[in-house]
């Protein structure tokens, strides 16, 4: 076993340990100060997982202390929960469970389907009226206004089908029932009931709707998220990986099977609205090695045409700048996350070097270069500030060479420092 081969060796140990590391080390990175509301009305004041919910929770971990076991209440065992800038409560609902996609949408306008179930409603506005909404397990949110101390009742709007005589399918048409409720709740406040008829569905919309509403009766309305948008979080990171490269053009390719390294940083702008799970990443990578590669070509001797093989070796260095889309799902020591990208760059070297002796140097000295282009695609973990990454990146060169070269490896990253802003 060569050096170069040891010191590969010592590499990948390097990486596996710190892999072990990052999952020895899983913390509640997502563990924040919340409250739960217990069935009798107490409010209990500790820590909550905050998984940042795409759809709403059926239950919430809590701890009644930041070092303390947490235990996990039901929909049906709390009245509700608070954490961060986001209010739930538990309630029992009836909400349209017909279909909305597809071509299994429902022949009625009213709906068929009524779907009795306690939930935890995610709270938008509070005042005279509240605004309430819950996603249910076909992603359809359901939006709901709650009177006073009332039953939460969902504002209709849905799509069905109906026939027409001059058609030869049933159309598809939508019912928007929600404005006629939005009407008789604006009773007695004038110019805010013909606004009812203009309200689309969409939370803001009716949030706007009901501060109209709070303002007609002079009484105050509280916010909770996503009305209130977060502050932007930037992180700052260095990268480091490890990876196998092969390169392919129709007589000359390489292999995955040597291992070298590429280093690079990058900047993570955070979603306001979904921090935890959407970002938008760039990244500068430098990427250099050598690798063992094979030259194919023939001769022609007399009538005969020979096909023939030549070993060398190709030193390759990149220089890119990658931009992509960062999809996270959070867990309460850390998150999972896949990502999607373009990159765009330069091959600063690319030489491709023979033994003495060869019997063909067709490509030696530098070969390509220029432009490079592709795409990249990755899934990962993060834990606290570090993150562990399998990265697949395909690049071509831009010049006339239309060399590619596929590249499969680790990258570890680690954060420096985080920047907040509106």
């Amino acid at each position: 076993m060569n050096i170069i081969n040891i010191l590969s060796l010592r590499q990948v140990i390097c990486f596996l340990c710190l892999l072990g590391a990052l999952t020895a080390s899983a913390q509640n990175q997502l563990v924040k100060p919340g409250y739960v509301v217990m069935s009798q009305g107490d409010t209990v004041r500790g820590f909550i997982k905050d998984l940042q919910w795409v759809k709403n929770p059926e239950a919430v971990d809590f701890s009644r202390s930041a070092g303390g076991t947490f235990d996990s209440y039901a929909v049906s065992q709390i009245a509700g929960f608070g954490v961060g800038q986001s209010l739930y409560r538990s309630a029992t609902v009836q909400y349209d469970g017909d279909p909305q996609q597809g071509e299994k949408l429902p022949l009625s306008r009213r709906p068929l389907n009524w779907i009795t179930a306690r939930v935890f409603l995610q709270v938008y506005l509070t005042g005279p009226v509240s605004l309430l909404g819950y996603t249910d397990t076909n992603d359809r949110l359901h939006i709901f206004q709650q009177t006073g101390s009332g039953n939460p009742v969902e504002l209709l709007r849905r799509k069905y089908l109906e026939s027409h005589s001059n058609e030869s399918a049933n159309v598809p048409i939508w019912s928007d029932e929600y404005k006629q409720q939005l009407n008789v709740l604006a009773a007695g406040c004038g110019s805010l009931q013909s606004a009812a008829g203009r309200t689309q569905y969409t939370v803001d919309a009716l949030a706007s709707f009901f501060k109209g509403l709070a303002a007609c009766q002079q009484a105050t309305v509280t916010e909770y998220a996503p009305l209130i948008k977060g502050k932007r979080i930037t992180w700052i990171y260095l990268t480091a990986m490890p990876h196998f490269s092969g390169l392919v053009q129709s007589d000359l390719q390489a292999k995955f099977g040597q291992l070298f390294w590429g280093y690079g940083a990058g900047i993570e702008f955070k979603s306001r609205k979904k921090p935890a799970r959407n970002s938008i990443f760039v990244e500068l990578k430098y990427r250099a090695g050598k690798q063992d590669a094979t030259e194919y070509y023939s001769v022609v001797l007399g009538n005969v045409r020979l096909d023939r093989e030549q070993p060398c070796t190709v030193d390759r260095a990149d220089l890119m700048v990658a931009v992509g889309s960062r999809f996270s799902r959070p867990q309460g020591w850390g998150r999972f996350f896949f990502n999607v990208g373009i990159q765009v760059g330069t091959r600063m070297t690319h030489n491709v070097t023979y033994p003495a002796g060869a019997s063909s140097t067709r490509y030696a000295g530098e070969l390509g270069g220029g432009m490079v282009m592709g795409a990249q695609f990755g899934a990962g973990v993060t834990v606290r500030k570090h993150s562990l990454e399998l990265r697949y990146d395909y690049k071509v060169d831009a010049g006339a060479s239309s060399l590619s070269t596929n590249q499969a490896g680790l990258q570890y990253s680690f954060r420096l420092f985080e920047l907040t802003g509106r």
